[in-house]
């Protein structure tokens, strides 16, 4: 049971919710965020963030592709009326100017639509009372969208009050923030280049990977506290150096050997990664090429803190070449030489999703299956023996795997198939493989963190 709710948050996560919640706490923790999950029921994540207001302010949401909407719970009620929703609306109008428009979404899974917008009808009936009020509606689901979110300005100058429930008790929660769709909209259908053929790494499960990859490097998250001792002492530091400040991600080297028409690559580039690409296919570089120069061209939120590391980025020359994965010698790309071992250099990760095999509109059998993806194995198995050869210079590894319903109910993992051999070479399993794909879909993704060296294991704990 909740008892305490000054730093308290409700984190909504998208349909992914595994991937989504390794996602959040690899993030939290890269910024050394001091967290603890309360309760995870559905798709609501409930955690106790220490000094949670600060860290907020910096607009975290901006850099997650798995969660949808941020609330700071409020205030904890009995029961659910009229009175009480009136008083949290009220409270968080007050200093308001001109009309307070408001929205009601419930997260608790007790109340039907129906009952929900009559509430909220009671309430702004009350609201006239001191003053013009403007209540937005749901319309066919219990929660308002993040399209009716943001076209009603609820995140802005609006107000969105969250219900969740805990035990028999109900959580108010203030709306602090909401993942824009037409951005992630934007980089999915507005980038010139695409090829649905051979296949494309969402924008938000790339988001969701580099994020991971990233929260696998060791010695990245002692910026907070060192700034926060360096401040204690002094009162007249300005308040603004105790809030956590996003760290800046030009320190890391995203690199991407099989990088298709650059979804991977171009999330990366939006946090402010340096970023390499490679494809044996000269299709599939020109097109990541034309998709990193449409990226040179949008402007992003000016609140994100990508803004000028991303173009920063962009503005250099960016390594996009043709070469085969399995052959090429990445060191000479990465600034790796494997003969010194205490070499000083920046973080370098390899986020990728290789061939997954042949599109499939039906379920294959598992004889088909197998001997289909022979040729796949070894591509897999050929590439992973070549990057050994730098292996102990590379932080981290994200690689996915495709995962086949086959007709008789059973799966074909690929990396089941080569997970000892994968074991030989020295690679070391960081946690348990993450599943993406719809139910429909025959061919899913199976997610793997790789690891080349022994290292205590703080961010995937198994779901």
């Amino acid at each position: 049971m909740v008892n305490e709710i000054d730093n308290l948050f409700a984190f909504i996560l998208g349909r992914e919710q595994k991937i989504a919640r390794l996602e959040l706490e690899s993030v939290l923790r890269h910024f050394d965020i001091c967290f603890d999950v309360l309760s995870l029921a559905g798709n609501v994540a409930l955690i106790n963030i220490e000094r949670g207001d600060d860290c907020l302010k910096n607009d975290i949401m901006s850099l997650l592709g798995g969660t949808m909407e941020i609330f700071k719970i409020i205030a904890i009620a009995e029961r659910l009326d009229p009175d009480s929703v009136y008083s949290q609306i009220s409270s968080l109008s007050q200093g308001g100017k001109g009309r307070v428009t408001f929205g009601i979404s419930d997260y608790s899974k007790s109340f039907a639509e129906d009952k929900i917008n009559a509430l909220g009808l009671e309430v702004k009936k009350k609201l006239k009372e001191t003053g013009s009020s403007r209540f937005v509606a749901l319309r066919g689901d219990s929660r308002l969208s993040a399209a009716a979110i943001i076209s009603n300005r609820l995140d802005r100058d609006g107000i969105l009050l969250g219900i969740f429930s805990d035990d028999n008790r109900y959580l108010f929660g203030k709306l602090v923030g909401v993942s824009d769709p037409s951005d992630w909209s934007r980089r999915d259908f507005g980038k010139p280049k695409s090829d649905k053929f051979a296949g494309m790494t969402p924008p938000k499960l790339a988001r969701m990977m580099v994020n991971i990859t990233l929260g696998q490097c060791e010695g990245i998250s002692n910026y907070k506290l060192q700034m926060s001792n360096d401040i204690s002492n002094d009162k007249n530091k300005k308040i603004r150096n105790l809030e956590l400040e996003i760290r800046n991600y030009n320190d890391f080297v995203v690199l991407d050997p099989f990088c298709g028409s650059g979804n991977i690559l171009l999330e990366a580039a939006v946090l402010g990664c340096q970023i390499i690409g490679s494809d044996i296919s000269e299709k599939a570089v020109n097109n990541t090429v034309a998709n990193l120069n449409w990226l040179k061209s949008q402007t992003y939120n000016s609140k994100l803190k990508t803004c000028e590391s991303t173009m920063k980025q962009l503005n250099n020359e960016t390594m996009i070449f043709q070469t085969d994965a399995t052959k090429f010698d990445f060191s000479s790309v990465l600034g790796v030489n494997p003969n010194q071992a205490n070499e000083a250099t920046s973080y370098k990760l390899i986020v990728t999703e290789p061939y997954l095999g042949q599109p499939k509109k039906f379920e294959p059998s598992i004889n088909a299956v197998k001997g289909e993806y022979e040729k796949v194995k070894k591509l897999y198995l050929d590439f992973l023996e070549n990057v050994c050869r730098i292996g102990h210079k590379i932080s981290a590894i994200a690689i996915v795997f495709p995962l086949v319903e086959t007709v008789e109910g059973k799966r074909y993992s690929l990396f089941d198939q080569i997970i000892d051999k994968i074991k030989e070479m020295g690679y070391t399993l960081c946690c348990e493989p993450l599943v993406y794909g719809r139910e429909y879909q025959v061919v899913k993704r199976e997610i793997i963190f790789l690891s080349t060296a022994q290292k205590k294991d703080t961010s995937c704990k198994k779901q």
